[in-house]
C-alpha cells in the first residue's frame, strides 16, 4: 500500500468517533499510566523500545493518548497519516523497533475499552484497529518518505 491508498482507507474513519474526545478527556493521564505499567511488566520492554528509553515511552504514552483524544474531536485523515508517519520514522530513530506498536497499540485498546465501556470504545476502536492493522506500511513508509511536515521543515530541520 503507499501513501494515498493509505490516505484513503484512513477517510473511512472520518464520521467515528462523534463524542468520544470528552469522555477520554478526563483520563489521558490514568490510561498513559495504565499502558506504562502493562508495558513495564514485559521482559522484552527494551527490545521493543531501546535502551535506556523508558522515559521517552512515558512521554510518548501520554502524548499518544492526548494525540488520540485531539483526533477524536477534529479529524483529518491527511494530518492523521502524516503524524503516524512521523512517529515511525522518530521513535524508530530513538531505537524503538515495529514491534512496540505491534505490542502498545493492543494494550491501548485493552485500557480504553475497560476506562471508556464498549459503548465509547465502539466509536475509538476503529481508529486503532486501522492503526494496527497498517503497521506494516506506515514502517515501510517511515524508511521511504518523508511526512509532509518533515518536507515544510527541509529534511535537515532548516525551515524553508
Amino acid at each position: 500500500m503507499d501513501k494515498n491508498q493509505l490516505l484513503e482507507s484512513a477517510k473511512v474513519l472520518a464520521t467515528r468517533a462523534t463524542s468520544i474526545s470528552g469522555n477520554l478527556e478526563g483520563k489521558l493521564e490514568l490510561c498513559a499510566a495504565e499502558l506504562t505499567a502493562s508495558l513495564k511488566n514485559r521482559p522484552d520492554l527494551e527490545d521493543l523500545i531501546g535502551v535506556g528509553n523508558m522515559s521517552i515511552m512515558e512521554m510518548n504514552h501520554i502524548n499518544h493518548f492526548r494525540y488520540m483524544n485531539s483526533l477524536a474531536a477534529l479529524y483529518d485523515p491527511k494530518s492523521f497519516v502524516e503524524t503516524v508517519i512521523w512517529v515511525f520514522r522518530t521513535y524508530r530513530a530513538r531505537g524503538f523497533s515495529v514491534q512496540y506498536w505491534k505490542v502498545m497499540l493492543p494494550e491501548a485498546m485493552t485500557i480504553l475499552r475497560q476506562q471508556l465501556g464498549d459503548a465509547h470504545y465502539h466509536e475509538f476502536g476503529p481508529y486503532y484497529e486501522w492503526l494496527h492493522a497498517n503497521i506494516e506500511t506506515f514502517a515501510r513508509l517511515s524508511e521511504t518518505e518523508l511526512s509532509v511536515f518533515e518536507e515544510l521543515a527541509g529534511k535537515d530541520g532548516s525551515h524553508g
